[in-house]
């Protein structure tokens, strides 16, 4: 059966909106008559049903009528239209769109009782999510959408077929501030609850966009037509109401709105807590402060992943930078003085703080100090002369010199900023701010750690939890800050029973093993010898191999087993001497523990020495050796007789030469001899420590002063032998330092690791990280 095809003049109709009703009606019907249909719409009668003879047929020609109504209104009216007889449609497209008379209004709100009933309110309503409603929104034409909501109040709670979006929803997501306005005053409570495909209300798309004034103040907007939306919760499986979920998109200004007005007292506890620890993520202090002052329970509070909240301070680079910055609080003023100087730590409680340098500016008709990062500008002062002129002009005087000296102030004001920003010292400070910040915070919620006694079995373990956890990541002033109030927290074990000490050997970090030293001696010996259940002392411990991630860093197998065996033998300088014969529960010694754990370490290591040897250095210093040795024989400039006396034997550029060819050959040659010493060398594992490393040092270094002394005599000869040409010499001696840079860029920094590692590294350094 051949299908239903709609004649292309038909298509082309315009879609039915409030305004081409007749229009529109005028070519439906004259279709629907022509397609002998329209007596589907019009018939007075009711259906047939279907087990009557005649119902194949009209089910045939409504379906007909019907699709022809639906492709004339567009898309949008599938959603009100779905699941209609044809008459039904073109009733409720009558009642929606028809334009009516003064008279026919009145007449049908003084019987609205008798021509519709409660169904087709409701579908009424449905109709209200209809294209011109829906483009006038899209278009921004507020006027035509508030014209469309005073003649059909449900329209403000139609959605689009598409994406479910309300027209508020839309106004949020078009960032209109007017729109949002205009809406809100149509807009129930329970309709700001609404949500669309994507589960989104109009607060929380809000949230979503980014952290502009324009969304600040569409949240506000929202927020005082329902304040109960601040507790609503906008992501069921995570549990997060909007405040939350600005603090983990990291929205600062909206965090911040909302926070103020957010009823924190009628959160629980634990929600309270995932504020805390997700303010410490996204690095906003000022939150972080203000909820522990307010909430100090939730030092040893979880939040919704069951992690203890406390904060692990920043690392920030040790260096020392002498900038000022001048920040105002209620009238006073605050210096925050960078590394190397003394930072307050005295705790402030701002409601609003930023990490970013402030600047300010104070103009009231007096001389103006601009401070930048520490760097006073000096006003430039303004004398008027004691003249007599008209009082306009000497106005407008006074009013050009402020502005230039504005211009001239903000100038180099920002060119100070930008020189602060360019050389890191804006970002050093920020960092140390952070820092500062976080062991404030931190200080604050240790507070109600003083005593143990005071703590239960739960908050007990959080802290326990806490603190592996901060000797796992390396945080020293976390541990230091926390085992000041009480250093009984040392006597904390974790499942296996190992102490904080021995977990920080065992994961390799230095700074936290340094709080050993506050002990004496024997105390010392005494943590050292400490055995965990399975029968480890701290040098069994230090004795199995690093984590990857605390050696993956340094470079080479060689090198990583010299910093193994540098861990092993500080604690063993510690340790008693029943406790270096101690069996473990694998029946090891320490050593012997050393020795099978570091196995593999030690023959990659020993292949990787050896290959650096041989198929690098050794092969470069012996090519040097051959070309210096023929540069010697063959004399540049040639030579005055048979005695062999070279032509420019008197001057400096061959005296030059001969000096760097025999530097060059003798370096090499040095270099040489090194690398055949560590190919013949035993690579025990006390070899690994200092012997090995300071062989490669040696020959790195003749090896470098050789290339070095190799291009100087090059540079030289052609300049012996190409005297008065300084174009060519110039561009010879250029090329001539090609390879030392690409030695200095490709070994140097190798090299720099061995003699840190071996000389200038210590891994226990005495002083201990407190801030």
């Amino acid at each position: 059966m051949a299908a239903t095809v709609v004649p292309s003049v038909m298509v082309n109709v315009n879609a039915l909106n409030r305004y081409n009703y007749d229009h529109w009606f005028f070519w439906v019907e004259t279709y629907l008559l022509a397609e002998d249909l329209w007596d589907v719409v019009e018939g007075t009668n009711k259906p047939p049903k279907p087990e009557d003879p005649e119902f194949k047929a009209w089910r045939k020609n409504n379906a007909r009528a019907l699709q022809a109504i639906i492709i004339f209104c567009g898309e949008d009216a599938e959603s009100f239209l779905k699941g209609k007889t044809a008459k039904e449609a073109w009733n409720i497209l009558e009642k929606q769109f028809k334009p009516y008379s003064k008279d026919t209004s009145e007449v049908d709100s003084n019987d609205s009782s008798s021509s519709i009933d409660g169904h087709e309110d409701s579908e009424v309503q449905m109709a209200g999510a209809h294209a011109s409603f829906f483009s006038a929104v899209r278009d921004l034409n507020w006027e035509a959408v508030k014209e469309f909501i005073g003649q059909k109040r449900p329209l403000i709670r139609a959605k689009s077929e598409k994406t479910d979006k309300t027209a508020l929803h839309l106004a949020v997501q078009f960032k209109s501030v007017t729109g949002v306005k205009m809406l809100l005053p149509f807009t129930l409570n329970k309709d700001l609850e609404m949500v669309d495909r994507d589960g989104h209300t109009p607060l929380s798309m809000a949230i979503l966009e980014k952290d502009t004034d324009e969304m600040i103040e569409i949240a506000k907007c929202i927020v005082e037509k329902n304040t109960k939306l601040l507790l609503h919760i906008v992501d069921p499986s995570t549990n997060t109401i909007p405040l939350l979920m600005a603090l983990s998109l990291d929205r600062p200004k909206m965090t911040r709105y909302l926070y103020r007005n957010t009823p924190l007292e009628k959160l629980k506890k634990r929600d309270r807590a995932e504020l805390l620890s997700t303010s410490f993520r996204v690095k906003l202090l000022d939150i972080s402060w203000d909820l522990i002052q307010r909430f100090p329970c939730l030092a040893t509070a979880q939040d919704h992943s069951g992690i203890p909240v406390p904060p692990t301070p920043t690392r920030i680079p040790e260096v020392s930078v002498d900038v000022q910055e001048e920040e105002r609080d209620q009238g006073n003023q605050k210096n925050l003085i960078r590394e190397g100087i003394h930072v307050p730590l005295t705790p402030t409680r701002i409601p609003e703080v930023s990490v970013d340098v402030q600047k300010e500016e104070r103009d009231q008709g007096n001389q103006k100090n601009l401070i930048r990062e520490g760097i006073h500008v000096p006003p430039t002062p303004t004398r008027i002369p004691e003249v007599s002129v008209d009082g306009q002009k000497e106005e407008r005087d006074q009013g050009n010199q402020k502005n230039l000296i504005r211009k001239v102030s903000c100038f180099f004001g920002g060119l100070v900023d930008n020189l602060l920003h360019l050389s890191g010292i804006t970002r050093i400070y920020q960092m140390k701010l952070l820092h500062v910040k976080t062991i404030e915070i931190l200080e604050c919620m240790l507070e109600l750690l003083k005593s143990e006694d005071d703590l239960d079995t739960r908050q007990q373990k959080l802290v326990q939890k806490a603190l592996f956890q901060a000797v796992e990541r390396g945080h020293a002033p976390f541990i230091y800050h926390l085992l000041k109030p009480n250093p009984r927290f040392l006597a904390m074990t974790d499942e296996h029973d190992k102490t904080v000490f021995q977990f920080a050997v065992e994961r390799r970090q230095d700074e936290i093993f340094n709080l050993i030293h506050e002990f004496d001696e024997q105390k010392r010996k005494d943590i050292v010898g400490r055995k965990d259940k399975f029968g480890n002392n701290m040098l069994h411990v230090v004795g199995r191999l690093s984590p990857l991630t605390q050696i993956n860093h340094i470079r080479g197998a060689a090198l990583q087993m010299q910093k193994e065996l540098q861990w092993f033998k500080k604690v063993e300088g510690m340790a008693s001497p029943k406790d270096l014969n101690c069996i473990n529960s694998e029946g090891r010694t320490p050593r012997e523990e050393f020795t099978v754990n570091h196995r593999n370490l030690m023959e990659a290591g020993e292949k990787s020495i050896k290959e650096t040897a041989t198929s690098s250095s050794a092969l470069v210093a012996a090519l040097i050796i051959t070309i210096m040795f023929a540069a010697t024989v063959a004399t540049p400039g040639g030579i005055k007789d048979i005695k062999g006396v070279p032509i420019h034997l008197d001057t400096k550029a061959f005296q030059i030469f001969i000096v760097a060819d025999v530097t060059s050959l003798c370096t090499s040659t040095t270099s040489v001899m090194i690398f055949l010493g560590i190919l013949t060398s035993r690579f025990s594992e006390e070899d690994f420590l200092t012997s090995l490393p300071t062989k490669l040092i040696i020959g790195f270094l003749t090896l470098f002063l050789s290339v070095g002394a190799m291009m100087i005599a090059f540079s030289s000869s052609i300049f012996i032998m190409l005297y008065g040409q300084q174009s060519i010499v110039s561009l010879s001696i250029v090329l001539a330092i090609l390879p030392i840079a690409s030695f200095l860029w490709m070994q140097f920094p190798f090299l720099l690791d061995i003699i840190i590692s071996t000389y200038g590294f210590r891994v226990f350094k005495r002083r201990v990280r407190r801030n």
